[in-house]
């Protein structure tokens, strides 16, 4: 297992030399996968990426016209943060990031006061106890410390108010059925080449959000919902590659020729259907606000 400082310096290193490859997948940079629903072409990438962060709003339990503080843990270049703006237009918006690049890019994105973008770890953030009205982590909390990423739950339940809800939507892995070592050695390698420790596992992290005194409302296997996105991972990354080389401006770095593998990978991660599940949790601290 890594050390603290050498996986938040893995995690620096890689989005600050991949993250630009992200703008290949989505022209808003939408870093996730999408959600389909009947009425979205299977083709348009960009509406499922946009109705995904629609899933993970309703999850929250607020109406859009609600007065309410609400964070995204991770926020990439901050497209949900900016598409949630438009969606709830009385909501006060902040977003965390633990890498500099991602908050200064995020911020001259932004033309919207109401969202904040702070650079901190989620896992340790300056946010007040009971501060916050809802929070999501969308395939961000991936990037926490072990196999319940239990650092991230407890910052959650300190920061989130009485009854407020939290929504996760990520990859996790079960302990379910057999796993060769091939598929073993995918996994290893695709969380490797997206400086992750692991994907967070099913049991291990119920039982973190449980001792940190959360309730797990609800828990969706979404998986094929996602994979229309995912089947465009080969075709994009192809896009990609073939211009990066014929690019006379470009040059591929060591962290973009890993993020490319990941891409690869992840499908072949994802058919393992005993062993791993996209899921979408909702997540509440007890009590009432």
């Amino acid at each position: 297992m890594e050390s603290g400082a050498v996986k938040r310096d893995a995690i620096l290193t890689y989005y600050q030399n991949a993250g630009w490859d992200y703008r290949a997948w989505s022209r808003d940079f939408h870093m996730h996968f999408g959600f389909w629903k009947r009425g979205i072409p299977w083709w348009s990438r960009e509406e499922m990426l946009k109705q995904m962060n629609l899933e993970v709003f309703s999850r929250l339990s607020l109406t859009r016209e609600q007065a309410a503080e609400v964070a995204d843990l991770g926020f990439g270049l901050g497209a949900s943060l900016r598409q949630a703006s438009e969606h709830a237009p009385s909501w006060t918006l902040k977003g965390l990031s633990l890498v500099p690049w991602q908050v200064e890019q995020a911020r001259a994105r932004n033309h919207d006061r109401r969202i904040q973008f702070e650079q901190g770890d989620y896992t340790g953030c300056s946010w007040e106890d009971n501060s916050l009205d809802g929070a999501w982590c969308l395939e961000s909390a991936c990037h926490a410390s072990g196999d319940g990423k239990g650092d991230l739950v407890k910052e959650v339940a300190r920061i989130l108010r009485p009854g407020a809800y939290w929504v996760v939507a990520d990859g996790f892995t079960s302990q379910a059925g057999d796993a060769n070592r091939f598929y073993q050695w995918i996994l290893r390698k695709s969380s490797d080449f997206w400086a992750m420790e692991c994907f967070p596992d099913e049991d291990a992290f119920l039982a973190e959000v449980e001792a940190a005194g959360l309730e797990p409302v609800s828990k969706e296997d979404i998986s094929w919902r996602v994979a229309p996105s995912v089947l465009h991972i080969p075709f994009v990354t192809l896009c990609y590659f073939l211009v990066q080389l014929v690019h006379p401006r470009h040059r591929m770095t060591r962290q973009s020729w890993r993020h490319i593998a990941a891409c690869l990978l992840s499908p072949w991660v994802g058919l393992n259907r005993k062993r791993f599940s996209y899921m979408l949790w909702v997540i509440r601290k007890p009590g009432s606000s």
